[in-house]
């Protein structure tokens, strides 16, 4: 033993030994619990600060806090951009049966007897299934119409009208719709 602690000044084991060159550049530490919470680091005795009584109340009730103002702040978020998306949605479905339309009237010279059945089945079978012919069309005019979120309903006045926002009971005015 007094081999070892006369290279580098390392301490006996069990609570030392080296672990590099004899000059002693490096040392090793070691650690031993001994009951009571007194921890012995490099033969030296030092009490640590256990704590084995878990979270608090107060703790919780704060964690508890934090996490329902976070959810408050991220539903009404999340349910104005879910109802933005799907008004987006029925427009785009809206916009892309426009085409079937328009073609559906250089092919019969009327848009009168058109439905969404026909037009999907003989133009476009992309068309959502959400569309509909709204109102009575006549011979050069048209009305579709696509269910957004809640009571929203987008009407087009066609041909080259615009996309209306309405509800079930009004309806854009001065159109076919």
């Amino acid at each position: 033993m007094s081999d070892l602690t006369s290279r580098g000044g390392c301490s006996p084991p069990p609570f030392g030994g080296c672990a590099g060159p004899a000059d002693g550049r490096f040392r090793r530490r070691t650690a031993a619990t001994l009951r009571g919470g007194w921890v012995i680091i490099d033969g030296q005795a030092n009490q640590t600060l256990l704590r084995d009584d878990g979270f608090t109340l107060v703790e919780i009730l704060i964690t508890v806090l934090i996490i329902g103002i976070l959810i408050g702040i991220a539903v009404p978020s999340y349910l104005s951009f879910s109802s933005r998306g799907t008004d987006a949605a029925a427009q785009a479905n809206l916009r892309s049966s426009i085409p079937a339309a328009e073609a559906y009237f250089h092919d019969n010279d009327t848009y009168a007897s058109m439905t969404v059945a026909l037009l999907r089945a003989s133009y476009d079978s992309s068309i959502s299934q959400d569309v509909a012919v709204s109102g009575t069309n006549t011979a050069g005019k048209y009305c579709l119409k696509v269910d957004g979120s809640g009571t929203r309903v987008y009407y087009y006045a066609g041909p080259g009208g615009p996309i209306f926002q309405g509800t079930a009971t009004t309806k854009p005015a001065g159109s076919t719709c």
